[in-house]
């Protein structure tokens, strides 16, 4: 018998309620790490014991091999129906199927199924349910929003949140760090960005290079999963890693599957740093030594975002935390994967809205550290900058007006403020419509050109954009700096034909003098 949590045995117990309610398809949301395959093996163990005979439904091969292990270690014996798979034995009483597969050779003589990954729908899926129309038939699922689920499950057992999960030790808090993103000349079509548009967006050699820069300041020397918009692009990335000596592999759906099998081995086993692909290891894919993620991946989908981020917050012997570095601007965008998500099925249709009906305010970076900072805190929790409150309404003569203070300065203010700083250091007003569109992705057209002294927080944004353009022109270095003895990029500059300053990328104090193009003892250049 498989041994259960409390969450687990309540999801279980709401699913024979669902059951005795008449429904023969029920959908169970559950986040990943709460254990969703011991599920599967606590219902496919105790049916089997009834004499019924099971079958556990995947639709890629990782997952099918990795259910397979699992269902071994709990001493369920089953066989395996996946192309040539060497433990095919259909007449054992449960099967680890490949829904593909089962389509192919018409396999349909089961009284019970499970549906890993639900959301995920296939026309054979659909087909399985006519064929077996009073079969009941549980799915699973961290993500299931997919349009028109609803039409084809009955009903959904929600398992615990995502925040209670952390909160219960089950699963590993995280913190987001979101260097900004410009995708403004990217088009979304169909609700999501245009994919040969996003991957000329992103894939630039400068991109790349800050990718790597930010994992060297901010990962911490984990393991580290990558998310990348494409396949060159992934390689790209992996070629970045590699030119600064840090071992870093490339898998995609076109890899041998004995090859990518032997690269997920050495990354389990901490020979292989950094693992990037596009979308092979967004669902099913179970490292729990990952603590770090790099997210290069733009998306409009909440379901690719949860999912991806359910790669590195499982719970692993020393692991405290884990860390999102995300170049996406997912967060931003979609959100932090602890806010509330939808808990019913979508029925085809979208969701009506009402115009009085607020949106849920969502994370936003902190101006100095890219630190991605909860809805309405005003304080960075990581650096400490504070913004300086504005004044939003200016009270008439005579008469007593209650100063309403907002917790941000308005597009208004940042362009007039903007305009201020160049104008007060002999800049042109283009200069800081770049800026501005730097910030918010858009020109700040219809704004009055009101110059305005800047505020700390429009200066501290003005300081961060030069230090990185700095950075990203000088020759770096990796080292330890001998002040604050962090790992970090050690910047070369100066002006001079003979000799170049060597700074601290972090606290910005100087290291030492050195020769034009040297190398430096300890660094690599």
């Amino acid at each position: 018998m498989v041994n259960l949590y409390p969450h687990q045995e309540a999801i279980i117990a709401n699913i024979r309620e669902a059951f005795r309610r008449g429904h023969k398809r029920v959908g169970v949301m559950s986040p990943t790490g709460s254990g969703k395959t011991e599920l599967a093996m606590s219902m496919i163990d105790g049916a089997a014991r009834k004499g019924k005979r099971c079958a556990f439904i995947c639709d890629r091969v990782t997952l099918i091999e990795q259910t397979s292990r699992r269902f071994f270690a709990a001493g369920i014996s089953h066989g395996v129906i996946q192309a040539q798979h060497e433990n095919y034995h259909p007449w054992m009483q449960v099967q680890v199927c490949s829904i593909q597969t089962l389509a192919k050779r018409k396999v349909t003589d089961f009284d019970f199924v499970v549906v890993d990954e639900f959301h995920t729908q296939y026309k054979a899926h659909l087909e399985l349910f006519k064929d077996l129309e009073n079969v009941p038939f549980v799915g699973l699922s961290a993500t299931p929003w997919s349009r028109g689920l609803g039409k084809h499950w009955q009903t959904l057992v929600t398992g615990p949140t995502t925040q209670e999960l952390i909160d219960q030790d089950f699963l590993t808090p995280f913190v987001v760090y979101g260097p900004p993103i410009d995708l403004s000349s990217v088009r979304i079509r169909a609700g999501e960005f245009v994919k040969d548009e996003l991957g000329a967006a992103v894939d630039k050699p400068k991109l790349v290079a800050d990718i790597v820069t930010t994992w060297l300041k901010r990962g911490e020397d984990r393991q580290t999963i990558c998310f990348a918009t494409n396949i060159a692009h992934s390689k790209h990335i992996v070629s970045e890693f590699q030119r600064f000596g840090i071992a870093a592999a490339h898998v995609d759906a076109y890899d041998d599957t004995e090859d990518r099998r032997a690269i997920l081995k050495a990354f389990d086993k901490g020979e292989i740093k950094i693992i990037s692909s596009v979308d092979v290891l967004t669902k099913g894919f179970d490292s729990p030594n990952a603590s770090c993620m790099i997210d290069a991946l733009p998306t409009n989908s909440l379901i690719r975002h949860v999912q991806k981020v359910g790669r590195v917050v499982r719970r692993a012997e020393g692991k405290k935390n884990a860390i999102i570095l995300d170049h996406a601007g997912n967060t931003e965008r979609l959100g932090f994967v602890t806010d509330p998500v939808p808990t019913e099925l979508c029925m085809g249709k979208k969701r009506e809205t009402k115009k009085a009906e607020r949106k849920e305010p969502l994370p936003k970076p902190c101006a100095v550290c890219d630190y991605m900072k909860p809805p309405k805190v005003h304080q960075c929790p990581q650096c400490g900058f504070a913004p300086e409150k504005q004044n939003e309404v200016e009270p008439q003569a005579g008469e007593l007006v209650k100063a309403e203070i907002a917790s941000k300065v308005t597009k208004t203010q940042w362009y007039q403020e903007l305009l201020g700083y160049a104008r007060a250091k002999g800049k042109k007003d283009g200069w800081a419509a770049h800026m501005y569109r730097d910030k918010f992705g858009t020109w700040p057209n219809g704004i009055e050109k009101t110059p305005k002294e800047p505020t700390e927080v429009v200066t501290k944004f003005i300081q961060h954009k030069n230090i990185r353009k700095a950075k990203s022109r000088a020759k770096t270095y990796s080292s330890v700096c001998k002040y604050c003895g962090s790992y970090t990029l050690v910047r070369a500059a100066g002006n001079g034909p003979h000799a170049a300053r060597l700074d601290c990328g972090d606290c910005g104090k100087f290291q030492t003098w050195l020769p034009k193009d040297a190398s430096v003892d300890g660094a690599r250049g």
